[in-house]
């Protein structure tokens, strides 16, 4: 059993209600019922760490979310150097460090910023990263086969999208750090530095590595195929490229994963403005 986040705690005492969120106690969750715990830590300084959930709730409407644009100073203690990091979604303008979203959502819009106590501007050398907790709470809430990735904003075009990283593949393989680029200079109180998404769609099918799908990748799919009973054990051996083959993670690499692999590879998916910028 993992032990619960100490954000995950206080949530609860928030609520005071155990686990409830958002309008009603979810007491029956479908199989892509999923909660995803986003931490956002600063490495070298002795800042808190903000902390965002995402829940992917069948039944969700948006509207249920905890919106507090200064809850990331004013939870838990103070700290020497006064401020926090923060990381939010936003919807309707509302800044949430809780978003509730119906399976029918995609993806969702992400901001990382610093929080000052006194507003002001931040000076900070630190390295940066996220570190991605799936069912942070070990209730079984793990979104089932849905893919989860996280895309970051190109800095010069705010419609691209590029992949960051397959979050199920980070948290197997490297406890779910995602690192940033390192922080270093003045940054402005609550003005995102890192903007980006988490999205609920798209399959990260290249497997050799190089972002690119040619026959390298399909050369490791064909040697899979076929292939039954694959594991987290074996998605998380980084010499076991070919339970990476298991995109729709059924535990078999099977038709419906060459479906997948065809859709990506034949339709070139590398740069979509509308959607993204599709790295595979």
């Amino acid at each position: 059993m993992k032990e619960k986040s100490n954000f995950r705690k206080g949530l609860e005492r928030i609520l005071g209600v155990g686990i409830v969120f958002f309008g009603g106690l979810i007491s029956s969750v479908g199989a892509s019922t999923g909660q995803l715990e986003i931490l956002n830590k600063l490495k070298d300084v002795g800042s808190s760490n903000g902390h965002y959930i995402v829940n992917h709730i069948e039944t969700a409407s948006e509207g249920y979310n905890y919106d507090d644009p200064d809850r990331e100073y004013s939870y838990g203690p103070s700290v020497p150097s006064g401020f926090k990091t923060k990381t939010i979604s936003k919807v309707d303008e509302k800044e949430l460090w809780v978003d509730s979203r119906s399976f029918q959502n995609k993806y969702v819009d992400l901001g990382a910023s610093l929080h000052s106590e006194s507003g002001g501007s931040v000076s900070i050398i630190s390295r940066n990263e996220l570190e991605c907790v799936i069912d942070p709470g070990d209730y079984g809430w793990d979104f089932g086969t849905k893919p989860i990735t996280l895309w970051e904003q190109d800095a010069n075009d705010p419609n691209i999208y590029c992949l960051r990283a397959n979050v199920r593949k980070e948290v197997l393989q490297n406890g779910g750090v995602i690192p940033l680029d390192d922080l270093n200079g003045t940054y402005d109180s609550e003005i995102p530095y890192w903007k980006g998404q988490t999205r609920f769609d798209i399959y990260y099918v290249h497997l050799n590595g190089d972002d690119i799908i040619n026959f390298d990748d399909y050369d490791i799919f064909v040697n899979a195929l076929g292939r039954t009973g694959i594991t987290d054990a074996n998605r998380a051996d980084l010499n076991d490229k070919g339970a990476q083959a298991d995109f729709n993670l059924d535990g078999a690499v099977d038709s419906a994963d060459f479906d997948i692999f065809t859709d990506y590879w034949l339709a070139n998916k590398r740069y979509d403005t509308v959607n993204g910028c599709y790295v595979h």
